[in-house]
């Protein structure tokens, strides 16, 4: 049953989707699906090929991003020639501002937020075990000046692992920012989660 979670809850997601769309709660979305092709690495082995299904969207509440990332090392799909994984990220915002039809901005500061993530990593590997991780934490969408957006997230962490006890935090800063480029225009966009030990 554990193998199949990440794809029950993006089931789950996709059909909330439809049925809310229906009723205007969704703003918008954006889906991709990505393709890499790797070697060389000295951490992981030397070969591996990763699928990524991303999904980001607005709602009256807040937003949801999730992704799925399906890795093959070493160029093989089997346990016994290597090994495959799946790790998942599904990370809804909610707005208190939203939620409560409250202007809750003050500073840089233009919405607090409820930020919460739950983490799913599965190995198909003899020895390791199904990983969970949830986490929970305030939020804040911020006004910084260049940026098309940034928002600054304090998650606790809470694994359920049975081994790794709860209480770190992780700090995830997410941002885009547009540079004019010729007649175009170049993103940068990215995230960094930093668990602080």
């Amino acid at each position: 049953m554990k193998k199949n979670a990440p794809y029950l809850f993006l089931s789950t997601c996709l059909i909330s989707t439809y049925s809310f769309a229906e009723e205007s709660w969704l703003n918008w979305q954006s889906n991709s699906i990505s393709a890499l092709y790797g070697k060389g690495f000295e951490v992981e082995p030397d070969t591996h090929e990763t699928i990524t299904f991303e999904h980001a969207s607005s709602w009256k509440w807040g937003d949801l991003y999730l992704f799925v990332d399906t890795y093959w090392f070493d160029g093989e799909k089997t346990a016994s020639q290597g090994h495959n994984a799946v790790y998942t990220e599904i990370a809804p915002l909610f707005s208190i501002g939203k939620l409560t039809n409250t202007n809750l901005s003050f500073g840089p500061v233009k919405d607090v937020l409820i930020a919460t993530s739950f983490d799913l990593s599965i190995q198909d590997q003899p020895g390791y075990d199904d990983m969970w991780t949830y986490l929970v934490g305030p939020g804040f969408d911020l006004d910084i000046k260049g940026f098309d957006y940034f928002t600054l997230n304090f998650y606790y962490r809470i694994p359920d692992d049975g081994n790794t006890p709860s209480g770190q935090w992780q700090i995830t800063p997410f941002w885009s920012y547009t540079v004019p480029f010729l007649k175009s225009s170049i993103i940068f966009d990215g995230y960094i989660d930093w668990v602080v030990n």
